[in-house]
């Protein structure tokens, strides 16, 4: 089911300005702690030197012009510890208007993700909400999760149409219920579940049973659904195949007791069937020769002519060319 993913170039650009924010409020911390040292360092220093003087003359015998002398340095001494003062004050009013724009983008990106894990999370509903509208409505194939256990934890149309079950009646139950009970007791559900698990898909075919005790010819193929190396579950796809079943046993069947050979041969001339009688004629057991070229049984010139038989068919699509009686020579093992 789809997932919507992480946006790490929101995360590290959010870090990025918290950073920025922290570094700027440092700043004009000490830049504060400056100004309140240079202050309380130049008034110290002031009021020491005026004291200093004041002992040593307590009377005001000093010079008018050493007095002088005092009072201009202090005054130098004011007008540059105030000089400093706003050329600090200035600075820290910059840092601290940074900071304050620092944290201004960090606040607009925590939104701007947040804005978009809000879009994130709709459009993973929609998709999810999407695509089990579109397996619900699936009624051809019987498609529902299992639980990591085993257990069924969805249902669509097909699997109520195939298995006979509602959603009420099988979510929660073990799939087990679905095999026959010979099957059952020799463990075969938990045996494909493992399968599954191990080669990443199971497929087989065989039969089922449906709600009403009738069994069903079914093709199956199972697959562990994960998370981050955790398995979450199994989805399960499941085909009917009855009628199928019983037109090939039918067929077999047929093909099994006529009294002449039959061969069965696809379009790139690869021998797909053999029956008993073919066997007989030819004195090849069937699994020696399904899957051969079916020119193997004939000898020259008819070989040669046999595979530009069918090819002369494949390119022009004349049933003519291999549809009516020819007399043939066999080759016997």
């Amino acid at each position: 089911m789809p997932r919507a993913e992480h946006h790490p170039g929101a995360a590290a650009s959010a870090s990025h300005s918290e950073s920025e924010a922290r570094a700027a409020d440092s700043r004009a911390a000490r830049s504060r702690a400056v100004l309140l040292a240079g202050v309380s360092g130049a008034a110290s220093l002031l009021l020491a030197l005026i004291a200093a003087v004041l002992v040593a003359d307590p009377v005001a015998t000093l010079p008018r012009v050493m007095w002088f002398a005092i009072l201009l340095l202090s005054g130098a001494a004011v007008a540059a510890l105030a000089a400093a003062a706003r050329s600090v004050s200035r600075w820290t009013r910059s840092e601290e208007a940074g900071a304050e724009l620092a944290r201004q983008r960090l606040e607009q990106e925590r939104a701007s993700g947040e804005e978009w894990r809000r879009s994130s999370d709709q459009a993973q509903q929609e998709n999810e909400s999407r695509f089990r509208l579109l397996v619900e409505s699936i009624s051809d194939y019987a498609v529902f999760m299992l639980d990591a256990h085993g257990r069924v934890m969805s249902w669509n149309a097909g699997a109520e149409r195939i298995k006979g079950y509602t959603a009420d009646e099988i979510i929660g139950r073990h799939f087990s219920v679905f095999y026959p009970m010979a099957d059952q007791h020799s463990g075969r559900p938990a045996g494909v579940l493992r399968s599954a698990l191990r080669d990443s898909r199971h497929e087989e075919d065989g039969w089922r049973v449906r709600k009403d005790g009738t069994q069903m010819w079914a093709n199956v193929v199972i697959y562990p659904v994960m998370e981050d190396g955790e398995l979450l579950g199994f989805t399960k796809v499941v085909r009917d195949l009855t009628q199928r079943h019983s037109s090939d046993v039918l067929l077999e069947s047929i093909l099994g007791s006529a009294i002449d050979g039959i061969i069965g041969v696809d379009e790139n001339g690869i021998i797909r069937s053999f029956n008993e009688a073919a066997e007989r004629i030819f004195r090849y057991e069937a699994c020696a020769v399904i899957g051969s070229r079916f020119s193997a049984l004939m000898p020259e010139p008819y070989r040669t002519n046999g595979i530009e038989y069918l090819s002369r068919f494949a390119r022009a699509g004349n049933s003519r060319i291999l549809g009516r009686g020819r007399q043939l020579v066999g080759l016997r093992s």
